[in-house]
């Protein structure tokens, strides 16, 4: 015989029991929902991931067979023009000649432009191997500032060093040290509003590194924008800047060789004031 107590606490308990596993029931059933959303969520980022690792490696294998291509044309034209100016009718033509170094000239740019290109496709792919010796930075210096002597002499500016560092040996790749020099004062020298003058400053740092300092006295650039100064393809978009041409990818390919080299780039600059570019570099021990 049930009494009805016990009746009433024998239903009272499943009814109970029905509530708990209605209740787990909610929780597993959300649960299991959730983990859904992200197993679906993980998936499509890793789809996502592999479709942009496909691209940007179709991306690179046609800037590669790209730059390779052109390398031929233009050393072809490089040889042409170089020919041409050995030729009495040439050289005795001053219209022929100023044509055949235009067209030198042009042919040096475009080599210029494609080896920034093949050699940003090699630091992204990581193949970019180099070639590391004991140089003397102050040599180097000199050297490229010299190749830059009459171009800045044309335009009646100046490049002054003031090499001070005493200790300026420094365990580098001397073809990537030489084009970081060459981006930074071919910039210095083409962001400036008449006369370009350019200081070359180095010196010795408490912590035993060389400090190279490119600075010169043109446009500036804006605090807003120099943040992305040396991201990839960047152009900062100030005043009459896009009168010169390029592919924004000098100082994204100055930073990550300067990196290579286990050292530091930094800016300071102000619009109409200039832009100076600090570099620090190890020294030889």
């Amino acid at each position: 015989m049930i009494y009805p107590k016990k009746l009433d606490i024998a239903m009272t308990y499943a009814n109970k029991e029905a509530a708990v596993l209605g209740e787990s029931a909610d929780i597993i059933r959300n649960s299991l929902l959730l983990i859904t959303v992200i197993l679906g969520a993980f998936g499509y980022t890793i789809y996502t991931i592999n479709r942009q690792k496909k691209l940007s490696d179709l991306k690179r294998d046609f800037i590669n067979n790209l730059t390779h291509e052109f390398k031929t044309p233009i050393f072809s034209i490089s040889l042409a023009a170089k020919s041409l100016k050995e030729k009495e009718e040439i050289k005795t033509s001053e219209k022929m000649s100023s044509y055949v170094n235009l067209v030198s000239t042009e042919t040096k740019r475009l080599q210029t432009q494609v080896d920034k290109i093949l050699q940003m496709a090699l630091l992204d792919s990581g193949n970019l191997h180099l070639e590391k010796k004991t140089l003397d930075l102050h040599e180097l210096i000199s050297q490229v500032a010299e190749s830059f002597a009459m171009i800045i002499a044309e335009k009646q500016g100046e490049i002054k060093l003031s090499l001070q560092a005493k200790r300026h040996l420094i365990t580098a790749d001397e073809t990537h040290i030489k084009n970081v020099l060459y981006n930074l004062i071919d910039n210095a020298q083409k962001y400036t509003d008449g006369a370009p003058r350019i200081d070359i400053t180095t010196a010795d740092t408490e912590q035993n590194d060389i400090q190279l300092l490119v600075k010169d006295h043109g446009i500036g650039i804006e605090e807003r924008v120099q943040k992305y100064i040396f991201d990839q393809f960047y152009r900062a978009q100030q005043g009459d800047i896009h009168t010169v041409k390029g592919f924004g990818l000098g100082l994204s390919y100055v930073k990550r060789i300067v990196e290579f080299h286990k050292g530091t780039i930094s800016l300071k600059s102000q619009p109409g004031a200039g832009s100076e570019f600090s570099i620090f570099l190890p020294h030889v021990s």
